[in-house]
């Protein structure tokens, strides 16, 4: 089931079909120590690779590592017009946090980047998958690791022209935070 943590306007069915989908993951070799995340962005509807991208930290954690593959999965789909994203992770702690289950802790600062940045979109969601559907993104964060930072755009993002009558402009926008 997918829990939205971020929509403007009232209330409305989205199909997440109709999304973009953000599979993210991280990882630390020593915890802390050589970490890596990775996320890769599917097209809607038929769920073609948009891009892959993995970065590398020299030391974090594997809770951080996994903020991380959230954070740059988010500023690359804000920054190539991206509007209404699923995201997809199998760290249920961190999937938890999101929908404002758990408390953020010791990663609260990683929280509050994330849920800043979905101020960047019309409708975020997110749900935890299981680690067999999340094979991608670990390989990703596995390869940043091993190799180092990389990107890899394979298809370009279809950008559509704003329907103005269907704009949410003037509604109360707001980010949940409670928890923290």
């Amino acid at each position: 089931m997918y829990h939205p943590i971020r929509q403007v306007g009232p209330l409305q069915e989205i199909d997440p079909m109709s999304c973009h989908l953000l599979k993210f993951d991280g990882g630390s070799r020593g915890n802390p120590g050589l970490a890596g995340c990775g996320f890769v962005i599917l097209s809607p509807v038929v769920r073609a690779t948009v891009v892959e991208k993995g970065e590398r930290f020299e030391r974090a954690t594997n809770n951080v590592a996994e903020y991380e593959g959230i954070i740059t999965g988010l500023i690359w789909a804000a920054d190539n017009g991206i509007r209404n994203l699923v995201i997809e992770g199998d760290s249920m702690l961190i999937v938890e946090q999101l929908k404002g289950n758990y408390k953020a802790g010791k990663m609260r600062e990683s929280y509050i980047r994330t849920m800043a940045m979905t101020t960047r979109f019309d409708y975020v969601a997110v749900r935890h998958v299981y680690r067999a559907e999340n094979a991608l993104a670990d390989a990703l964060a596995n390869e940043a690791m091993d190799r180092g930072p990389f990107v890899r755009v394979l298809r370009e993002v279809q950008r559509r022209e704003p329907d103005m009558a269907a704009t949410n402009m003037g509604f109360m926008t707001y980010v949940n935070v409670s928890g923290i």
